[in-house]
């Protein structure tokens, strides 16, 4: 049991640059009824102002991508560095997010970055996982040829070791 913990903890996992979603069966439903679309991802979120770089905001801004899992912390309980690093299990089926606006108060606004850990490849011109542009359906040809594309290697991050630990989100 706690290998199989350790395994799904571990995730994402990716064979040959693609994806491999891992879920628990629960029992109530035949493995060909199993639907598989969410994976656990450690997303960065940066240019947070240092005084909203905290746990409630990182879980907040965890279930705003999806469902927040864990959000990394320092030893001595701040959440203190570059980014704050937030675990979150995303729908693989919708496109990634690169930007959020918060709007902490009247006079704090800030626009938040997001680059995503262990991430296999996605579709830079729909932001989806599971294809490359030059698969990709949702997008017209005309957009596949374009230049600019909304989304790029800039998603891609590495973690870095000794950053802090991380904490289970209060159900």
């Amino acid at each position: 049991m706690r290998d199989k913990e350790m395994v799904i903890r571990g995730g994402p996992w990716n064979f040959d640059k693609q994806l491999v979603l891992l879920e628990t069966p629960d029992g109530n439903r035949a493995p060909n009824r199993m639907v598989l679309q969410n994976a656990d991802f450690w997303v960065q979120a940066h240019n947070l102002p240092l005084n909203r770089m905290t746990v409630t905001i990182g879980r907040q801004i965890g279930n705003r991508l999806g469902q927040c899992i864990d959000v990394m912390e320092g030893a001595d309980g701040e959440c203190l560095g570059r980014y704050l690093r937030i675990r979150v299990r995303l729908d693989v089926t919708k496109p990634l997010r690169r930007v959020m606006k918060l709007q902490f108060d009247h006079s704090l606004e800030a626009v938040i970055e997001f680059k995503y850990e262990r991430l296999p490849d996605f579709c830079y011109a729909c932001g989806r996982i599971g294809h490359v542009v030059k698969e990709c359906k949702v997008v017209g040809a005309i957009e596949k040829e374009a230049k600019e594309k909304p989304y790029g290697s800039w998603l891609h991050s590495k973690f870095e070791v000794g950053r802090g630990r991380t904490i289970s989100p209060r159900k």
